[in-house]
């Protein structure tokens, strides 16, 4: 997957390879998606020096994603599905059937997709899914947010 992100630069995952990726697709005017993201933030402030990586994947125009990116200070990477790629096309491609934001999916080191799952990424996802591809955590090296 190529997309390019709010600079109109072309990444690809692969980008980020051998890092714990939660890959969240979102839009602005996605209720649940703004609950969500505030917990985003702290995930990447908190483990992304001891290998996590965030990336958002906006379904929206790039200059109200860059707005919210603003306002909620977003550290990590927001890249966008031009409307000629089709959003709904591409969440299908990522096991989201219906088409339902947001929809979250964690990728291990080695690029292997172990966890898709639409609705609210909270604490309790992260624990449990993420925060064990991470390693065994020494909380005194993670930053606090």
């Amino acid at each position: 997957m190529v997309l390019p992100d709010l600079e109109q630069r072309e990444r690809k995952l692969y980008d980020w390879h051998g890092k714990v990726i939660i890959l969240n697709f979102w839009a602005s005017w996605c209720g649940p998606c703004q609950i969500e993201l505030p917990h985003l933030v702290e995930f990447q402030n908190k483990y992304g020096d001891i290998g996590l990586q965030v990336i958002g994947i906006g379904l929206d125009e790039p200059a109200k994603l860059a707005n919210v990116v603003r306002s909620l200070q977003i550290p990590y990477p927001i890249l966008h599905i031009p409307p000629r790629q089709g959003g709904l096309k591409i969440l299908r491609e990522w096991g989201n059937s219906p088409g339902v934001l947001p929809y979250t999916v964690v990728i291990d080191r080695d690029g292997s997709i172990v966890f898709n799952r639409a609705g609210v990424f909270d604490d309790e996802a992260f624990d449990l899914i993420a925060r064990p591809l991470l390693g065994n955590i020494d909380d005194s090296h993670v930053v606090s947010p």
